[in-house]
C-alpha cells in the first residue's frame, strides 16, 4: 500500500509539471498523462501505459509530417541500388562504380562514378519517376569535376537535366514536356569540390517556381510559370551522351553519390532540411516510429516498414502454422531488443510444404512491438494470410521522463535530429539509443530540435534557457 501511495503522489507531481509545461508552450500537448487511480502498484502497468500513449499519439507523426518518395536509392551498402521507397523502380545493372566513403564516414557508404565512358547508371522510363507536373530531386554528392549529375533523355536537351556545368557551379533546366522549350536556367556557384553537398531542386506545377537547394538552403529561385515537366525519358546518371553545356564542360561526371531521392511534389522547405538525414542515422529511430501498420499481407511491398494493430500487441508467427486460415511466417525466432535489426527467411506455406515460397525479412523490436520489412517478395494470391500470434517477449522501458522546463543540459550532447514534432518522440530516440542516451533537451523551435544527452544533470552544465526543456528519468523508490 506504501508502494501504491508513493507512486500516485509521484505521478501526480509529473501530471502537475506537464500541465505548467502545457501552459508555456503547446510542445507537450499529446504528451501521455496518467490518472493515479487507474494506476497499480506494479511498474509494469505504468510504462504500458506509457507504452501504449507513445505508440498511439506518435506512430504517425513522422508520416504526416514528411512526405514519401516515389524513388529512393541509398547508393550504399547493404541495399545499393535497390529502390527503397516500395515501388520497385529499378536500376539498371550497367556501368562500372567503385564503393567508398559516404558522406557520414561510413564504409562502402556511397557510390562512386568513375567519370568514364563506361561509368553511369540508368533509370528506366515508368509511371513513378515520370512524375510530369511537380517534382523534388535530392542527393549528397562529392564532385571532383563538371558533368551531369543526372539528365533525362542522354541525347538532347530536351529533358530536365541538372549539372555541374563547372567544376563550382550548379545548373539546373526544367524543360516544357513534349515541345522541349526552355526556361529560365537556375544556377549556383562557389560550391568547392571533393566536399560533400546535399544538393537538389523542386519544380511546383501550382505555383510556377523553381528552386535550387544546397545543404537545406534554397539558394536560387525563379518563376517559370505553369508547364508540364519532360519527366517522360530515361534518367541517365552521371553521364549524357556526349553533350556538354560548355565547350569547357565534361559530358561525364566523376563523383561520390549517396542517399538518391525522387518525390513527385514540390517539397517545402522544411520537408528539403528534413530530408537530407533519411538514409542516415535517423533510420534508427524511423523504423520503430514511421511504419505502416500492415492490415492485409497481400498489399504488402518491398523496403517498407510494417507493424500490426491492435489491443496486444502482435508478432509474425515462428513456426509453420498447421491449419489453412493462414500461410506466412517467420522461419527463425525474433530479436532481442538489444540485438537491433535482424534479418531471417520469410515463408509461405502451400501444398507442398512448409515453405513453398520464400522471401526475406528485416525485424527490429521496439519498446512494446516489433516492426518488420520485406525483401523480395513474390507474386502473392488474395487469399494469403499472414500468421499472427500474441507477443509476451517485447521488453518495455524501464524509466519514464520528467521535465525541466525552462533548462537545457549543455556539453553533453551526442545528437541532435530536426523535425521532431514533440518531446515524447524526441524521449522514444532516447528509449531507442540507450546505450549512449541518459536525457533529452527539447526546443520546439524550427519545428521541433531534439538533442540526444550522454549524461543527466552535470556541475554547472544546467543551464536555464526559456526556449528548451530539460527531459531525465524520475527516480522511482521500490519496496520489498
Amino acid at each position: 500500500m506504501k508502494a501504491q501511495v508513493l507512486l500516485q503522489k509521484m505521478l501526480v507531481k509529473v501530471r502537475s509539471l506537464a500541465r505548467y509545461h502545457q501552459k508555456r508552450t503547446d510542445v507537450t500537448k499529446n504528451a501521455p498523462h496518467f490518472k493515479p487511480s487507474e494506476m497499480q502498484a506494479s511498474g509494469k502497468t505504468v510504462l504500458g501505459l506509457l507504452l501504449l500513449s507513445l505508440e498511439l499519439t506518435l506512430k504517425n507523426a513522422f508520416v504526416k509530417a514528411m512526405p514519401s518518395p516515389v524513388a529512393l536509392y541509398n547508393f550504399s551498402l547493404p541495399d545499393l541500388f535497390e529502390d527503397m521507397s516500395g515501388n520497385g523502380v529499378k536500376l539498371e545493372n550497367v556501368g562500372q562504380y567503385q564503393l567508398t566513403e559516404g558522406p557520414t564516414g561510413d564504409k562502402d557508404g556511397a557510390v562512386l562514378f568513375l567519370g568514364t565512358d563506361g561509368s553511369y547508371r540508368i533509370l528506366n522510363r515508368n509511371d513513378k519517376t515520370d512524375t510530369r507536373y511537380s517534382i523534388t530531386i535530392l542527393l549528397w554528392i562529392r564532385h571532383e569535376s563538371s558533368g551531369p549529375i543526372l539528365q533525362f533523355d542522354r541525347d538532347s536537351w530536351n529533358g530536365v537535366h541538372f549539372w555541374f556545368r563547372t567544376p563550382t557551379e550548379l545548373y539546373l533546366q526544367i524543360p516544357e514536356r513534349s515541345t522541349g522549350k526552355k526556361y529560365d536556367a537556375l544556377t549556383y556557384s562557389s560550391l568547392p569540390t571533393k566536399t560533400w553537398h546535399h544538393v537538389g531542386f523542386t519544380y511546383d506545377y501550382s505555383t510556377g517556381l523553381q528552386r535550387l537547394y544546397v545543404n537545406g538552403t534554397m539558394v536560387a529561385e525563379s518563376n517559370v510559370g505553369n508547364h508540364e515537366i519532360a519527366t517522360n525519358y530515361e534518367m541517365y546518371f552521371a553521364k549524357s551522351q556526349g553533350l556538354k553545356l560548355t565547350s569547357s564542360s565534361e559530358y561525364k561526371l566523376r563523383a561520390r553519390m549517396n542517399c538518391f531521392q525522387i518525390y513527385d511534389q514540390a517539397l517545402s522547405p522544411d520537408h528539403v532540411k528534413a530530408a537530407r538525414d533519411r538514409c542516415t542515422r535517423k533510420e534508427l529511430f524511423m523504423q520503430c516510429f514511421n511504419y505502416q501498420v500492415l492490415k492485409s499481407f497481400v498489399a504488402a511491398k518491398n523496403y517498407v516498414w510494417y507493424g500490426f494493430k491492435g489491443n496486444k500487441a502482435k508478432k509474425i508467427r515462428s513456426s509453420c502454422p498447421s491449419k489453412s486460415d493462414c500461410q506466412v511466417w517467420i522461419n527463425s525466432t525474433h530479436p532481442s531488443r538489444p540485438q537491433g535489426t535482424v534479418e531471417h527467411e520469410l515463408c509461405v506455406r502451400g501444398a507442398s510444404g512448409c515453405c513453398e515460397q520464400k522471401a526475406r525479412v528485416e525485424i527490429r523490436q521496439c519498446y512494446g512491438y516489433n516492426v518488420y520489412k520485406f525483401k523480395g517478395l513474390p507474386p502473392l494470391d488474395a487469399h494469403i494470410m499472414i500468421c499472427l500470434a500474441t507477443d509476451t517477449d517485447n521488453d518495455a522501458p524501464e524509466k519514464i521522463f520528467g521535465p525541466m522546463p525552462g533548462y537545457r543540459l549543455i556539453n553533453h550532447v551526442i545528437y541532435t535530429e530536426t523535425h521532431v514534432p514533440s518531446p515524447t518522440v524526441c524521449i522514444g530516440y532516447c528509449l531507442l539509443d540507450d546505450k549512449r542516451c541518459k536525457s533529452v533537451n527539447y526546443s520546439a523551435r524550427d519545428n521541433g530540435i531534439c538533442q540526444l544527452n550522454n549524461a543527466t544533470e552535470f556541475d554547472e552544465h544546467l543551464s536555464i534557457n526559456q526556449t528548451w526543456d530539460y527531459y531525465k528519468p524520475l527516480q522511482f523508490i521500490t519496496f520489498a
